[in-house]
Protein backbone atom coordinates (compact mmCIF):
# COMPACT_ATOMS: atom_id res chain seq x y z
CA UNK A 1 0.00 0.00 0.00
CA UNK A 2 1.30 3.43 -0.90
CA UNK A 3 0.21 6.99 -0.25
CA UNK A 4 0.44 9.40 -3.17
CA UNK A 5 -0.93 12.68 -4.43
CA UNK A 6 -4.29 12.28 -6.12
CA UNK A 7 -4.68 12.96 -9.83
CA UNK A 8 -7.70 13.85 -11.90
CA UNK A 9 -7.88 10.21 -12.98
CA UNK A 10 -8.82 9.40 -9.38
CA UNK A 11 -11.89 11.65 -9.29
CA UNK A 12 -14.57 9.03 -9.99
CA UNK A 13 -13.15 6.72 -7.31
CA UNK A 14 -12.82 9.61 -4.86
CA UNK A 15 -16.49 10.45 -5.41
CA UNK A 16 -17.41 6.82 -4.65
CA UNK A 17 -15.33 6.80 -1.47
CA UNK A 18 -16.74 10.16 -0.41
CA UNK A 19 -20.28 8.83 -0.91
CA UNK A 20 -19.48 5.72 1.14
CA UNK A 21 -18.30 8.03 3.93
CA UNK A 22 -21.37 10.27 3.67
CA UNK A 23 -23.86 7.41 3.71
CA UNK A 24 -22.45 6.34 7.08
CA UNK A 25 -22.97 9.79 8.53
CA UNK A 26 -26.26 10.92 6.98
CA UNK A 27 -27.74 11.30 10.43
CA UNK A 28 -25.18 14.00 11.22
CA UNK A 29 -26.10 16.18 8.24
CA UNK A 30 -29.42 14.87 6.97
CA UNK A 31 -30.95 18.33 6.25
CA UNK A 32 -28.27 18.83 3.60
CA UNK A 33 -28.81 15.48 1.88
CA UNK A 34 -32.53 14.81 2.18
CA UNK A 35 -33.47 16.97 -0.81
CA UNK A 36 -30.69 15.78 -3.13
CA UNK A 37 -30.48 12.64 -5.20
CA UNK A 38 -27.40 10.45 -5.14
CA UNK A 39 -26.60 11.64 -8.69
CA UNK A 40 -26.86 15.29 -7.61
CA UNK A 41 -24.54 14.64 -4.66
CA UNK A 42 -22.06 12.91 -6.98
CA UNK A 43 -22.08 15.92 -9.33
CA UNK A 44 -21.52 18.33 -6.45
CA UNK A 45 -18.63 16.27 -5.13
CA UNK A 46 -17.05 15.92 -8.56
CA UNK A 47 -17.30 19.67 -9.13
CA UNK A 48 -15.67 20.38 -5.78
CA UNK A 49 -12.86 17.92 -6.46
CA UNK A 50 -12.19 19.56 -9.83
CA UNK A 51 -11.78 22.89 -8.03
CA UNK A 52 -9.42 21.31 -5.50
CA UNK A 53 -7.07 20.24 -8.28
CA UNK A 54 -6.80 23.87 -9.37
CA UNK A 55 -6.02 25.20 -5.89
CA UNK A 56 -2.34 25.03 -4.87
CA UNK A 57 -3.32 25.28 -1.20
CA UNK A 58 -5.30 22.02 -1.30
CA UNK A 59 -3.57 18.74 -0.55
CA UNK A 60 -5.40 15.67 -1.83
CA UNK A 61 -3.78 12.34 -1.00
CA UNK A 62 -4.90 8.81 -1.76
CA UNK A 63 -4.03 5.39 -0.42
CA UNK A 64 -3.50 2.88 -3.20
CA UNK A 65 -3.29 -0.89 -3.00
CA UNK A 66 -2.21 -2.35 -6.33
CA UNK A 67 -4.23 -0.37 -8.86
CA UNK A 68 -7.12 0.34 -6.45
CA UNK A 69 -7.60 3.61 -4.58
CA UNK A 70 -8.77 2.54 -1.12
CA UNK A 71 -8.66 5.76 0.87
CA UNK A 72 -8.21 9.51 0.72
CA UNK A 73 -7.66 12.61 2.81
CA UNK A 74 -8.08 16.26 1.89
CA UNK A 75 -6.22 19.09 3.59
CA UNK A 76 -5.92 22.78 2.90
CA UNK A 77 -3.44 25.44 3.97
CA UNK A 78 -5.40 28.51 5.06
CA UNK A 79 -4.49 31.92 6.53
CA UNK A 80 -5.29 32.66 10.15
CA UNK A 81 -6.32 36.05 11.42
CA UNK A 82 -3.42 38.24 12.46
CA UNK A 83 -4.07 37.98 16.21
CA UNK A 84 -3.08 34.30 16.29
CA UNK A 85 0.47 33.12 16.91
CA UNK A 86 0.68 31.32 13.58
CA UNK A 87 0.02 32.83 10.15
CA UNK A 88 -1.39 29.72 8.49
CA UNK A 89 -3.00 26.51 9.59
CA UNK A 90 -3.77 23.17 8.04
CA UNK A 91 -7.45 22.40 7.74
CA UNK A 92 -8.04 18.65 7.72
CA UNK A 93 -11.04 17.90 5.54
CA UNK A 94 -12.67 14.56 4.94
CA UNK A 95 -10.71 11.35 5.43
CA UNK A 96 -12.20 8.13 4.15
CA UNK A 97 -11.10 4.53 3.84
CA UNK A 98 -13.06 1.91 1.88
CA UNK A 99 -15.10 -0.35 4.14
CA UNK A 100 -13.09 -3.51 3.47
CA UNK A 101 -9.81 -1.76 4.29
CA UNK A 102 -10.62 -0.12 7.62
CA UNK A 103 -8.81 -0.88 10.88
CA UNK A 104 -5.55 -1.54 9.00
CA UNK A 105 -3.84 1.80 9.83
CA UNK A 106 -4.56 3.25 6.38
CA UNK A 107 -6.27 6.30 7.91
CA UNK A 108 -3.26 6.73 10.18
CA UNK A 109 -0.87 6.59 7.24
CA UNK A 110 -2.98 9.11 5.32
CA UNK A 111 -2.94 11.49 8.31
CA UNK A 112 0.82 11.05 8.74
CA UNK A 113 1.37 11.90 5.07
CA UNK A 114 -0.92 14.94 5.29
CA UNK A 115 0.86 16.19 8.42
CA UNK A 116 4.21 15.69 6.69
CA UNK A 117 3.00 17.80 3.75
CA UNK A 118 1.68 20.47 6.14
CA UNK A 119 5.10 20.63 7.83
CA UNK A 120 6.83 20.83 4.44
CA UNK A 121 4.69 23.89 3.75
CA UNK A 122 5.70 25.44 7.11
CA UNK A 123 2.29 24.79 8.69
CA UNK A 124 2.55 24.25 12.44
CA UNK A 125 -1.11 23.92 13.44
CA UNK A 126 -3.74 21.54 12.10
CA UNK A 127 -7.44 21.67 12.89
CA UNK A 128 -10.57 19.82 11.86
CA UNK A 129 -14.27 19.52 12.51
CA UNK A 130 -15.90 16.30 13.65
CA UNK A 131 -19.49 15.84 14.69
CA UNK A 132 -19.42 15.11 18.39
CA UNK A 133 -21.77 12.15 17.79
CA UNK A 134 -19.17 10.55 15.52
CA UNK A 135 -17.38 8.64 18.27
CA UNK A 136 -15.16 6.51 15.99
CA UNK A 137 -13.76 9.62 14.27
CA UNK A 138 -13.32 11.48 17.57
CA UNK A 139 -11.34 8.56 18.96
CA UNK A 140 -9.26 8.29 15.78
CA UNK A 141 -8.24 11.95 15.86
CA UNK A 142 -7.67 12.06 19.61
CA UNK A 143 -5.32 9.09 19.32
CA UNK A 144 -3.38 11.15 16.80
CA UNK A 145 -2.90 14.06 19.17
CA UNK A 146 -5.86 16.29 18.31
CA UNK A 147 -7.63 17.75 21.28
CA UNK A 148 -10.87 19.63 21.69
CA UNK A 149 -10.30 23.38 22.00
CA UNK A 150 -13.50 25.09 20.88
CA UNK A 151 -17.13 24.21 20.44
CA UNK A 152 -18.72 24.86 17.05
CA UNK A 153 -22.43 25.57 17.42
CA UNK A 154 -24.94 25.37 14.57
CA UNK A 155 -28.63 26.03 14.17
CA UNK A 156 -30.68 24.96 11.16
CA UNK A 157 -32.99 27.78 10.04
Amino acid sequence: MKIRKATRRDISRLVELWWELQVQYFSYDLPYYRNKSKAACFRLCQKRLEKYFQDPNVILLVAQQGSAVIGFVIGEVLPRSNYHRVETYGDVGPLGVAAGWRRQRIGTRLMQALEKEFRRRQVRLAQLYVDRRNHPALGFYRRRGFDERMVHLIKWL
